[in-house]
């Protein structure tokens, strides 16, 4: 059990995961994230942990990744033509590798709090950068999952003692896992996190038949995180109920007023 289980298991109420990325790039960068400089990178996520006081520092690495494969776009030029290839491509990239390292540690000494890496899935990611590198394309099966798994889990390597408490994969209703035979197409990935003893958990709009092991879900409902929807941000229905070592999951919508945000997070109890 990692620092995220650990604060789930001693918390009087429920710990809060807050994705902020949209909201604090508008309102502390004027809409341009600065994902590939990690000095001014670093000093972004401190300030809006600062701000919005949630229960763990959280780093887009899907998003990070994406900025720099726009930026530097020899990354995934003349490769295969392969659902994986481009993908491969990226995440065998020393300067990514480098940097996401970098900026994880800058965050690990900066943070007292546990520190989430979040991508999504391997079968969701080959698709995501696909799209970016040569237009839309199918979602993976198990052989090839298990294969962008691999590419996956040998990236995430390059900065695993780079002080990383919790990773979490996201699917959407395309590509997520219906039972835990699906679950195991990630295993490499997950095989990663247990040996770094990172908690590693999964974003889903439906939680699978069995978790096959990972150690939360996040979903609407019946999962251990309860994702907040966006009429929380909206409307003043009851906040879910949270079970007894649960959480909160909740996005902040980009263009939701700050004094709003900060209203509905006091509502919340937010720490």
């Amino acid at each position: 059990m990692g620092a995220w289980l650990d604060l789930l298991a001693a918390s009087p109420r429920p710990p809060l995961w807050l994705d902020d990325t949209d909201y604090s790039g508008r309102l502390l960068a004027g809409g341009r994230i600065p994902w590939c400089d990690a000095t001014a990178l670093i000093a972004w996520r401190r300030q809006a942990v600062s701000l919005l006081k949630p229960s763990l520092g959280v780093l887009d690495v899907g998003r990070l990744a994406a900025a720099f494969a726009a930026a530097s776009p020899a990354l995934t030029a003349g490769v295969g033509r392969g659902p994986i290839d481009p993908l491969a491509a990226l995440l065998a990239s020393a300067p990514l590798r480098r940097h996401v390292a970098e900026v994880s540690k800058g965050l690990r000494l900066s943070l007292k709090m546990p520190l989430a890496l979040v991508m999504p899935s391997p079968r969701a990611w080959p698709g995501l950068v696909y799209a970016g590198a040569f237009g839309a394309s199918a979602p993976l099966g198990a052989d090839q999952t298990d294969e962008a798994s691999v590419y996956v889990a040998d990236f995430l390597r390059s900065f695993g003692e780079a002080g990383v408490d919790a990773l979490l994969l996201t699917d959407d209703p395309q590509t997520r896992p219906r039972d835990a035979d699906e679950v195991g197409w990630y295993q490499s990935v997950l095989n990663v996190g247990r040996h770094y003893r990172w908690d590693v958990g999964l974003k889903t709009p439906e939680v699978p038949a069995d978790d096959g092991g990972l150690d939360f879900l996040i979903a609407p409902t019946g999962a251990r995180g309860v994702e907040l929807g966006a009429p929380f941000w909206t409307m003043d229905a009851p906040v879910p109920a949270v079970a007894p070592g649960g959480f909160r999951y909740a996005r902040i919508p980009q263009d939701t007023a700050p004094e709003r945000v900060l209203a509905k997070l006091a509502n919340l109890g937010a720490p």
